[in-house]
């Protein structure tokens, strides 16, 4: 069972958190419905829909995998040590989270996740974690090598955006990096709050990307 931790009243998203957790549901939503994406790259007024829509769904992401998660993947050590008492977060990444997202992906769903940027010891940093939308995935299996394709907000019109690991290494070492963007911790999924459209089980697992390419390059 995970340990799980409170969190202070004070750590609520603001303005400072952004809204990357909003973009990637929006796209979603679109995606499953199979709307266009809107056509504007102005960046939605304060009372405007869009924006309305944005916020909301950036408050819906947070809410959908939880603060108290986030900040508790947060907090712990990047890989295990003899006497460190909690389990590492490259062990979560790898042994809880990436069968999640694997499952999703090789059912041809894209899935959004929030990778863990900010230092455990900057835990009012919490809004320096960013959420993207993984499209689809290779592994290596000789050496473990894992290629997660993103569609990162902060990188509009970019569908060569990767974040990579090394899967089984000693302690659940990570060594994580995305290209281009800054390197991330680890990772875990936010599950995705409404009802996902049928996509065939014969479609490859790798979604199409003409309605995930949400560009709102103001927010970048």
């Amino acid at each position: 069972m995970e340990e799980m931790y409170s969190i202070p009243s004070w750590l609520t998203p603001d303005d400072s958190w952004g809204l990357c957790g909003g973009m990637c549901f929006a796209a979603l939503d679109r995606y499953f419905r199979g709307d266009p994406i809107p056509e504007t790259s102005t960046k939605p007024s304060r009372g405007d829909s869009l924006f309305s829509e944005l916020v909301n769904r950036q408050m819906d992401s947070v809410d959908s995998v939880g603060k108290a998660k986030i900040l508790d993947y947060q907090i712990r050590p990047d890989e295990g040590a003899l006497l460190e008492p909690m389990h590492s977060l490259g062990h979560y990444t790898q042994s809880n989270q990436w069968p999640s997202v694997k499952a999703k992906l090789n059912s041809g769903i894209p899935t959004t996740i929030c990778l863990i940027r900010a230092s455990r010891a900057a835990i009012h940093k919490i809004g320096d974690n960013h959420q993207v939308v993984v499209w689809g995935y290779t592994c290596n299996s000789n050496n473990g090598e894992l290629k997660l394709n993103i569609y990162d907000p902060n990188k509009p019109n970019n569908d060569a955006v990767i974040v990579g690991l090394t899967l089984g290494q000693e302690n659940s070492r990570l060594d994580a990096y995305q290209s281009p963007g800054p390197d991330p911790r680890g990772f875990l999924r936010v599950p995705y709050d409404r009802t996902e459209g049928y996509i065939s089980p014969e479609e490859p697992a790798i979604a199409p990307l003409d309605n995930l390419e949400w560009i709102w390059t103001v927010f970048s």
